[in-house]
């Protein structure tokens, strides 16, 4: 089936490069030919974009690039703009409502640029680099110095101010303010990581007062001011205002529970020392290897103007929008899975955390213990997979809330040997504790499950210029079926699979007016699958707000009526 051209017949790519002048950031226009627009979830966003060179044809002038070439540095502040020109009809319909103005479908900055060249027609290549990259400029720690940090470092930004206190403490007393049972549970990312990563970026811990450089000042301090301008531009906006993102609030039953789950998290993230920050950027820590993401479940969505922090779910059975086949003109399966796998379990943080075998804080205690559970309720063979429970999920239980009582000499508490020798325990026992904690985990260990079974499994589709879908939505792709077999099987057919994008490319060329959207879907579900325990999942086992998609680009919200507009569905 051929796919209906009912977005735009033409339209314009505008660039804008920020140059500096006498101190001043002064903005300048650069006719587009080509763009090429990456996206991907967790991942910095760049682009490519062509730009017309020589003269131009009517006016014999030279085009605009030639007039800044020389004045072209890194790091400049780039923008790209679309205008729509004439609309297409459907049927008769316009169903598309594009903006009358140039929107921004980019903003970052001029990272490269050079010639290009191909079959006979030359141009010039500018590339560029979104501004999440200012979370990637340096140091946590310091703006003045480089991420590729010697390990020694390490102690003089955790013991900075000459305290002589361990850096366990310091890191610690630091975290206390933002880190609590009540702030983890409201929002943790809104209420309580964000507002200490920018305490963290707000001061520069790293000094040396033998080298100059670090003595220098820049005119907005040494302050990581970069990090702290990107960390500002993550929703919620003016701290408290969601309009695509969800906040990070714990589930009901987790926080309910005799689990203190939000404490545990508090306890663990408060562990991260100034050292641990000296040698890694903030994008490092964020989504990076042993990053916040990883330990805590959540991705970074990146956008043209905010960026979202959201609950990260593999399966996730919940669709933010239905991509038709009258929308795309390719499509490319590479689902796979290497073997089969029955059953997921996790070991580790069923141990006593009492401190009576000298074990540290925020360590799991016996890794050979099995904490959680989950097993393919249809399949009856397969292999099993092993997984380390996440650290903060390993110390659930809190050593505050025996260790203080037991070593008092003087605090005897009652127990089962002597049970008058002091008051009762008001405290949660142990047992409870542990049933509580064996709950999350199988949750946990169902949701690693899922993750490992279907993240194997892609498929990719191009069609029509669309900015209503970002990474991360969860998406239902319906197939084209030959006619005859549809009418035969109906519903009974292979019509549809569900999935999350994993990234998206948008290829536009404003010199002849083509232009389309390339998505890469992951986590692959039939729609039989897409039902079924094992292969999705109804929401995250820790994070209580479901969160289904966003846009690429601010303000392009899926339109419900389209479908039903253009005659795909009755």
């Amino acid at each position: 089936m051929a796919v209906v051209q009912y977005s735009l017949s033409k339209f314009k790519l505008i660039g804008v490069v920020w140059l500096n002048v006498d101190g001043q950031l002064v903005p300048f226009t650069l006719d587009v030919m080509q763009a090429r627009l990456d996206w991907r979830l967790n991942s910095i966003p760049n682009a490519t974009v062509l730009l017309a060179c020589g003269r131009e044809a009517t006016s014999g002038l030279p085009a605009n690039i030639h007039y800044i070439v020389d004045a072209l540095r890194m790091m400049l502040p780039f923008q790209l703009y679309m205008q729509a020109g004439e609309f297409s009809n459907s049927y008769g319909i316009p169903v598309e409502q594009w903006p009358a103005e140039p929107f921004l479908i980019f903003e970052g900055y001029v990272n490269s640029s050079g010639m290009y060249k191909t079959q006979g027609q030359i141009s010039y290549s500018l590339n560029a680099t979104h501004w999440l990259s200012d979370m990637n400029y340096s140091t946590c720690l310091s703006r003045t110095v480089h991420p590729i940090n010697a390990n020694a470092l390490s102690n003089s930004a955790a013991i900075y101010g000459d305290f002589g206190l361990t850096p366990s403490f310091v890191a610690a007393t630091s975290g206390d303010e933002f880190f609590t049972q009540e702030t983890v549970a409201t929002d943790f990312w809104g209420v309580a990581l964000r507002p200490w990563l920018g305490q963290v970026t707000a001061q520069d811990i790293l000094s040396d007062p033998d080298d100059p450089l670090l003595a220098e000042q820049a005119p907005e301090g040494n302050f990581n001011y970069e990090a702290s301008r990107a960390l500002s531009r993550f929703e919620p906006l003016d701290g408290a205002f969601y309009r695509y993102g969800v906040p990070l609030n714990l589930a009901e039953a987790q926080f309910e529970s005799n689990l203190e789950v939000g404490q545990a998290i508090a306890d663990d993230i408060s562990m991260e020392t100034f050292g641990n920050l000296a040698s890694h950027t903030l994008w490092d820590r964020m989504v990076g290897t042993n990053s916040y993401a990883a330990g805590y479940l959540f991705c970074v969505v990146p956008m043209v103007q905010t960026a979202l922090v959201v609950p990260f779910v593999p399966g996730i059975r919940g669709i933010w929008q239905t991509i038709y086949g009258e929308e795309y003109e390719l499509i490319s399966d590479d689902s796979r899975n290497e073997r089969v796998m029955r059953a997921m379990r996790i070991y580790g943080g069923m141990g006593d955390q009492f401190g009576a075998f000298g074990l540290q804080q925020g360590e799991a205690a016996a890794q050979d213990t099995i904490g959680g559970a989950f097993t393919n309720p249809y399949l009856a063979d397969g292999q099993i997979a092993y997984r380390a429970a996440p650290r903060w999920m390993s110390s659930i239980f809190n050593p505050d809330a025996y260790g203080q009582d037991a070593m008092q000499p003087s605090g005897f508490m009652a127990n089962v040997l002597f049970p008058g020798a002091g008051p009762q325990l008001d405290k949660p026992r142990p047992t409870e504790v542990r049933q509580a904690a064996r709950s999350l985990l199988n949750q946990f260990a169902e949701y690693a499950y899922v993750n490992e079974v279907v993240k194997g499994r892609s498929v990719t589709i191009q069609g029509r210029l669309r900015f209503d879908i970002g990474p991360g939505s969860s998406v239902e792709i319906k197939l084209t079926e030959e006619k005859f077999v549809d009418l035969i099987l109906g519903d009974v057919g292979r019509n549809s699979v569900f999935g999350q994008v994993q990234g998206l490319t948008h290829l536009i060329d404003s010199q002849a007016c083509q232009a389309n959207t390339r998505i890469d879907v992951g986590w692959i579900r039939t729609p039989v699958e897409n039902t079924l325990d094992g292969t999705s999942v109804d929401g995250s086992p820790l994070w209580s707000t479901n969160w289904y998609g966003c846009p690429n680009v601010e303000g392009f919200d899926p339109n419900p009526e389209l479908p039903y507009i253009l005659g795909w569905r009755q």
